[in-house]
């Protein structure tokens, strides 16, 4: 496939792929912002009153999104997501070789929340039936892995459901992942596993 084809199957435009070629870590960007995701390396030098002005701006901006209503997320770009992975996999791993200790950062604003309650009695939910900003008590999604997982901040990997519909999933403090290697993770979450949430 020529460069043309593919950008056009990701939805790029001819910006964006100048801003990718004139940009050092370009594509990243790109692929944050347009999947909305904000993990990633701290700035270098923040000094605490910089931090105390990013963590209230962080909670302004959680108290807004608790104040939505449920709302139909985004569609994601299967492609798009896939092609994030390979970046941020391929970032985790040069990290790791330069033995690189960055200090990362990420805000969550949603509550945990876990059932005790076993799979039969539970019933099924799509991703595109899902909306933003609502917990399915009493659901679960199968889905499959389809990306090599990474570990920022969190162990991430793209998912698909049976319909073909493709989420991010971020696993917070799961446990002995925090410093895993990339095959420490690849061992844990393998591309194809099949997943109930």
């Amino acid at each position: 496939m020529n460069p043309e084809d593919f950008a056009k199957r990701l939805n790029l435009t001819p910006q964006d792929i100048a801003r990718v070629m004139q940009e050092p870590g370009g594509l990243m960007n790109l692929l944050a912002s347009a999947s909305g995701n904000n993990v990633g390396a701290s700035p270098p030098s923040l000094d605490i009153d910089e931090m105390t002005r990013q963590i209230k701006s962080a909670k302004r901006r959680f108290a807004q999104e608790n104040s939505l209503s449920p709302s139909p997320a985004p569609q994601t770009n299967r492609a798009a997501l896939a092609m994030k992975f390979v970046g941020s996999r391929q970032g985790m791993e040069q990290a790791d070789r330069e033995r690189d200790r960055a200090v990362r950062q990420t805000y969550k604003g949603v509550e945990a929340h876990v059932s005790c309650e076993p799979l039969e009695a539970l019933r099924p939910v799509s991703l595109s039936d899902m909306l933003l900003r609502k917990t399915y008590k009493g659901h679960y999604t199968l889905c499959r892995i389809f990306t090599t997982p990474v570990r920022m901040v969190s162990v991430m990997f793209g998912v698909e459901d049976a319909a073909g519909n493709v989420r991010q999933v971020s696993l917070y403090n799961y446990p002995g992942m925090a410093g895993a290697t990339g095959p420490a993770i690849d061992a844990l979450f393998p591309v194809g596993t099949v997943l109930a949430i």
